[in-house]
């Protein structure tokens, strides 16, 4: 398996946020299990669960106070 670090630069928030969904939305809803969207500012996550909600993209947050869960595969 190939890894590759990179980095992209979006004009604004709206840019980033659309590019993941539409980058989710290219692959299977099964290879979402191995997707992972980590932010450092909780105004960045309240808008991606909004641009994912709404493209009907299920996801599951986590944080420092999250209990493991076995239901969940990763």
């Amino acid at each position: 398996m190939r890894k590759f670090a990179f980095s992209l630069c979006f004009d604004n928030a709206k840019a980033e946020t659309d590019f993941i969904v539409a980058s989710l939305q290219e692959r299977p809803e099964e290879s979402w299990l191995n997707s992972c969207i980590a932010v450092r500012r909780l105004k960045d996550m309240e808008r991606y669960k909004v641009a994912l909600t709404e493209a009907n993209i299920l996801y599951y947050q986590i944080d420092q106070n999250t209990v493991d869960n076995a239901r969940y595969r990763g």
